[in-house]
C-alpha cells in the first residue's frame, strides 16, 4: 500500500518546526510515494494570524513548495492549504484553489455573534457544537475544499458524547456524503496522550454503523518531520482497520470549478 500524508505544517505556522525540504527529505526517506503540504491559510486582514503564516508569506510559501518539487523527483509534492470556511472569504478560497493542489477543511475556530473567539479544541456547550456543525457543513456545501480534516475536532474537550453530539455528528457525515467528501482520521490526537478526546471513539462508532461508504484517509497532522510517519500514524490505521471504515491512501483531488460562484 502506498503511503502518503495530505497534512503538513511547518515553521511558517508558528506552531511547528522544520522547513518544506525537511519534510520531503524525511518522507522520500519513509518510502512515501505523495506529501501534501498544507498550512494554515493566512488572511489579509490579520484575523487568526498567532498561529499561522502572516499574509505577506503566502507568495513565499508557494515558491518554496515549487522549488522543493524540483529537487526532490521521488515523490509526488502537492501545495495546500488548511482552511477553516467563513462566508465573507469565500471569493479568496476560489482564488487560492486556483493556485494550490487542494484544500483543506478544517474548522479550529468560531466566531460568536458577540464576538467571542472560541477554539474548536475547547467546545464546552452545545450551542457551540452546533455553531461548528453549521460552519463546516456550509464548508462542505461550498464545494471547494478536497476533505475534511478532524471532523470530530468538536469533542476534544466537550465533556460527553450526548444526543447532541450525535445530532451534530448525523448533519455533518450527512452533508459528507451528499457532497462526496472523504474525512479524516487524524492521528495528531493520538499524541495528546488522552488529554484530548479526538479521534472520538462514539464519533468513529457513528461513521462504522451508519456512513461506511464515506472515504476515510489517515493524515498524521504532522508539525514535525519525524511525525509524518510515527507510531500514531500507525495506531491511526489500525484503529480504522478495526472499526472496517472506507479507507484510501490517495486522495482524489477536485478539479477547480468551472462556473466558479464569486460572491
Amino acid at each position: 500500500m502506498k503511503k502518503t500524508n495530505y497534512h503538513t505544517h511547518h515553521y511558517r505556522c508558528k506552531h511547528a518546526e522544520g522547513k518544506i525540504a525537511d519534510y520531503v527529505r524525511f518522507a522520500v526517506e519513509r518510502g512515501m510515494s505523495e506529501l501534501g503540504m498544507s498550512c494554515h491559510v493566512p488572511y489579509k486582514d490579520g484575523r487568526l494570524s498567532w498561529d499561522r503564516m502572516d499574509y505577506s508569506d503566502l507568495p513565499e510559501y508557494f515558491q518554496e513548495v515549487d522549488q522543493v518539487r524540483e529537487t526532490f523527483k521521488d515523490i509526488k509534492l502537492l501545495k495546500g492549504l488548511e482552511c477553516e470556511y467563513f462566508e465573507d472569504s469565500h471569493d479568496y478560497y476560489l482564488k487560492l484553489k486556483e493556485k494550490t493542489d487542494y484544500l483543506i477543511l478544517g474548522h479550529h475556530y468560531l466566531f460568536k455573534e458577540e464576538g467571542e473567539i472560541v477554539g474548536s479544541l475547547s467546545l464546552l456547550h452545545e450551542e457551540e457544537l452546533f455553531l461548528y456543525r453549521d460552519r463546516v457543513v456550509k464548508g462542505i456545501e461550498s464545494g471547494i475544499f478536497d476533505f475534511l480534516a478532524h471532523p470530530d475536532l468538536f469533542m476534544a474537550s466537550y465533556p460527553q458524547w450526548d444526543e447532541h453530539c450525535e445530532i451534530v455528528t448525523e448533519d455533518i457525515l450527512a452533508s459528507c456524503r451528499k457532497h462526496n467528501m472523504p474525512i479524516e482520521y487524524n492521528a495528531n490526537g493520538l499524541r495528546y496522550d488522552n488529554t484530548r478526546d479526538y479521534p472520538n471513539d462514539n464519533f468513529w462508532k457513528y461513521v462504522s454503523d451508519n456512513y461506511r461508504d464515506i472515504e476515510v484517509i489517515v493524515n498524521s497532522d504532522a508539525h514535525s518531520p519525524e511525525a509524518l510517519d510515527d507510531e500514531f500514524v500507525k495506531a491511526a490505521k489500525d484503529r480504522v482497520k478495526e472499526m472496517n471504515l472506507n479507507h484510501i491512501e490517495l486522495l482524489q483531488i477536485k478539479p477547480p470549478q468551472k462556473d466558479r460562484k464569486y460572491r
